[in-house]
């Protein structure tokens, strides 16, 4: 009769998911894996920051995109403060003896919903991001210059009136002139009718 071969490598079990050490490898793997999720979390967080700084100096921004920006911020933030509590999960059942891939799935998914929300509303704030301050000057500069044209032609009206003024009192300092005299030749006049004769 023939026997199946025995299990000689002591590594393998059957039927149980893997031994300690394989169990304990899948864990590190979690626990890696969640890592970088908080490392791309952290570099979203910096290319958000600059780019929100950069917007804001450069563009005239909607309401939506601040708000999309810190719902953002918020959920990089959020995604590695549950990893942390994840890998906590993790590393405190692992040193019970317990390796289990359960400890702190949900928590490892949660952070990773979170760093996909995180990309997410950065998109949206990429798309928010408003009109570039160019626009807004030329509207500015067009506005200007529409006010300089009026008042241009005020400036014009009122040469035009002063220029009219200055004929009616210059006509106005010839007759004043003309009184002068006439009034000096009245009394002159005057002068020599009262002067003894």
């Amino acid at each position: 009769m023939v026997q199946p071969p025995q299990n000689t490598n002591p590594n393998q079990q059957t039927g149980q998911g893997g031994t300690g050490e394989d169990r304990r490898a899948a864990v590190n793997v979690s626990i890696t894996l969640s890592s970088q999720l908080i490392a791309a979390a952290l570099a979203g967080l910096t290319v958000l920051a600059a780019y929100v700084a950069y917007v804001l100096s450069e563009r005239e921004t909607p309401p939506v995109f601040g708000i999309s920006a810190l719902l953002a911020a918020a959920a990089f933030i959020a995604s590695i403060f549950v990893a942390g509590r994840a890998i906590t999960a993790s590393r405190d059942r692992g040193f019970a003896g317990d390796w289990s891939l359960a400890a702190g799935k949900s928590l490892y998914n949660l952070q990773a919903l979170l760093c996909i929300g995180g990309i997410l509303l950065f998109g949206v704030v990429l798309l928010a991001s408003g009109a570039p301050r160019a626009a807004q000057l030329e509207r500015t500069v067009q506005t200007l210059e529409q006010r300089l044209e009026q008042l241009e032609q005020e400036v014009k009206m009122l040469e035009s009136s002063q220029s009219d003024t200055n004929q009616t009192l210059g006509s106005y300092g010839l007759r004043i002139e003309d009184l002068t005299r006439r009034a000096d030749q009245l009394d002159a006049r005057y002068a020599d009718l009262a002067a003894p004769q």
